[in-house]
């Protein structure tokens, strides 16, 4: 957590990095904001002034994201989610797969050495007894089932899971196309066919799924 002060003498406090503060600010419906990110990728960095106000937008759009509410019991089944991650880890060591829930919210899900994956958010931060990590939504555990956090979930959070379960490769295809970025390895698909596709052929064959010959 760092304190900054913008030019007008705006004084905050900012638990982001730089590039968690661009992701953030590139999905805003806002011109300022999309003037920095320009300026960002044109002149391959900001002022200081520049970056703070950068921080100051990105903050003011994590707080506008919706906390979660406690969570109803939930019956799902998610144990293709798991295959896919379980496939990865013949080939990764430590695989994930980054699915946008909303405007505001990029999930990372993490397997852990305990075999289960775990729910986390890409861009928020919350203190813990362990120190600053990424905010935790729950985990799936080995047999499908989902086990949300205690301090509840985002709207929509569950269906998104489902949706990654019940056709993986749509679900990423969609995350790429979104983004531009491939939701396992988080790299820019550049190749027009991995474009087309919206996840390249390495990750692909990591996480056996289907990419065109």
């Amino acid at each position: 957590m760092v304190k900054l002060t913008t030019s007008t003498g705006i004084n905050f406090e900012s638990n982001l990095n730089e590039t968690q503060v661009i992701s953030i600010i590139k999905n805003l419906d806002n011109k300022f904001a999309k003037s920095l990110v320009r300026q960002y990728h044109q002149s391959r960095g900001l002022s200081y002034s520049q970056m703070v106000w950068a921080h100051k937008l990105a903050m003011d759009a994590n707080k506008q994201v919706a906390e979660p509410t406690p969570a109803p019991a939930i019956n799902v089944n998610l144990s293709q989610l798991v295959s896919i991650l379980h496939t990865a880890k013949d080939h990764l060591k430590y695989p994930k797969i980054r699915l946008q829930l909303n405007k505001y919210t990029t999930l990372v899900l993490s397997l852990g050495h305990d075999d289960t994956v775990y729910i986390q958010d890409a861009n928020r931060k919350v203190n813990t007894k362990y120190g600053v990590r990424k905010k935790y939504y729950g985990m799936v555990k080995i047999d499908g089932t989902f086990e949300p956090s205690k301090a509840g979930i985002p709207e929509g959070l569950v269906e998104l899971l489902q949706d990654m379960s019940n056709d993986p490769a749509r679900t990423a295809a969609n995350y790429g196309h979104l983004t531009g970025h491939c939701c396992f390895c988080a790299l820019p698909l550049s190749d027009p066919r991995s474009t087309s596709v919206g996840y390249g052929p390495i990750c692909a064959a990591h996480f056996g799924l289907y990419y065109p010959n």
